[in-house]
């Protein structure tokens, strides 16, 4: 396991990886200690944890001040190349007044990670003697480490302290709020990938009507469906909805049998992505339906070890596959009976058995990115979903339709390949037996004609 010590500059990182390489573990060198997730991950790979350095902001920005008035542009200039913000440079004399070295961005870039997981520990903690700070980094390294404690260090630089301009320190807290207010809100903070991608997650509490499979399957209760049909056509919020669409034309005679549904979904689902500019899956991503929500109080099936094996051998099997994506919601029904009605303990199994589901999962494929894709709008996460090269389904009528209607996208698919090929060999023979045509030498146009007739040429 390689270790990436980042931080957002004169936060002790340089001390930090001495001591990391005397205890002979695997630390990433300087310069790379300002690089961004998506770049540690190009540059390094997935196999990394992080220790994130921060420090009191405006001893930060004074620190880098001091250093500019000590060591001059050329320094300052330097700095804002290893922080990968050079095109601010040209702004470094309003580090007062502007974040311009962009040090909020690249904290929270590693606060909402989906690659890492991140130990965030301060400055002032680690390098002066905090006990829990260093028994916490010790824990997350996995070997025992000492960070020396010097009672003489002393601020280095021409602006002590003592010195600083108040109007500077106000403007310093007016900047760099946010990450002002994130420095103070925690002690240490560790954040882990699994929940971060859980976080991500919306929770539809109360979604009586629109339910994608349930109406369109015919699945479910009948008079509470027809009850679910008539809001959603009444209702102008549903207007332009793929369901709504659908219920609209069923209703008019447009669509009847099986076939006519699903091609009518599947133009539908491309006219959705197209006029709403969606984004599709990468062809080289899997996209797998996680049904949570209401159903964990009631199903075995719910985030079963088959639906996880499932993964599992599919992964091993497509080993181009380098991006899973998670599409789903913690979904509640909320019928008037109170079946499916949101419940704190429910919502608490979900959180609770989906931290284990994919933690067992981003273990096993550490070389893997995840993702988690989840809307309040069902259409966008429907449309992701049939638009994946690769799918892995749930359990469910919602995931079932979707498995249809991508199953119907192959077969089209299929269909056109193999008309396409009968077409180009048509061509083929055409064209081979139009070459004849011109080696043959006739007397007369009548005779070439004929020629041509016999040998099944059009033209």
């Amino acid at each position: 396991m390689k270790y990436a010590v980042i931080t957002i500059g004169r936060s002790g990182s340089s001390e930090l990886i001495n001591i990391l390489n005397k205890l002979n573990i695997d630390v990433i060198p300087k310069p790379s200690n300002h690089l961004y997730p998506n770049q540690l991950k190009q540059k390094f790979g997935l196999e990394i944890k992080v220790i994130f350095l921060i420090r009191n902001i405006p001893d930060v920005i004074y620190s880098i001040k001091n250093r500019e008035l000590d060591y001059g542009k050329k320094w300052i200039k330097n700095h804002y190349n290893n922080l990968n913000v050079p095109q601010n440079f040209s702004s470094h004399d309003q580090i007062f007044e502007k974040d311009t070295l962009e040090l909020t961005k690249l904290c929270f870039s590693y606060l909402h990670n989906q690659f890492y997981d991140v130990l965030f520990l301060k400055y002032e903690d680690l390098f002066y003697n905090n006990e829990k700070t260093i028994n916490k980094l010790s824990e997350f390294i996995g070997t025992p480490i000492i960070v020396p404690y010097n009672k003489k260090n002393k601020w280095r630089g021409s602006i002590k302290p003592e010195n600083r301009v108040d109007n500077n320190i106000d403007k310093i807290y007016k900047s760099y709020e946010k990450l002002i207010n994130f420095y103070n809100s925690f002690e240490i903070k560790l954040v882990n990938r699994v929940d971060n991608l859980i976080n991500r997650i919306i929770l539809l509490k109360s979604n009586k009507d629109y339910r994608l499979g349930n109406l369109i399957l015919e699945i479910g209760i009948h008079n509470i469906r027809e009850q679910s049909i008539n809001n959603i056509i009444k209702n102008k919020d549903y207007d332009g909805s793929i369901l709504k669409n659908f219920l609209i034309n069923l209703g008019n005679g447009t669509i009847s049998n099986k076939n006519e549904k699903l091609k009518f979904l599947l133009q539908q689902v491309q006219n959705y992505t197209k006029n709403n500019n969606l984004k599709k899956p990468l062809t080289n991503e899997l996209v797998v339906h996680l049904r949570l929500g209401d159903v964990a109080k009631f199903s075995k099936k719910f985030l079963s070890d088959k639906l996880k094996d499932k993964i599992f051998n599919y992964l091993e099997k497509y080993d181009k596959i380098k991006k899973v994506t998670f599409c789903t919601a913690y979904h509640y029904g909320d019928r008037d009976d109170g079946v499916y009605s949101f419940d704190d303990d429910v919502h608490k199994i979900n959180k609770s058995k989906l931290r284990f589901f994919l933690n067992d999962i981003l273990n096993k494929f550490p070389n893997t990115v995840f993702d988690i894709k989840s809307n309040s709008n069902i259409d966008i996460d429907f449309c992701y979903m049939i638009n994946a090269t690769h799918f892995i389904q749930d359990f469910g009528t919602f995931t079932s339709l979707i498995k249809k209607i991508i199953n119907f996208k192959k077969e089209l698919n299929i269909k056109a390949k193999n008309f396409k090929k009968v077409i180009n060999a048509k061509k083929a023979i055409n064209a081979k037996k139009a070459k004849n045509v011109k080696k043959a030498k006739f007397n007369n146009k009548l005779q070439k004609k004929r020629f041509k007739l016999k040998k099944g040429i059009k033209k």
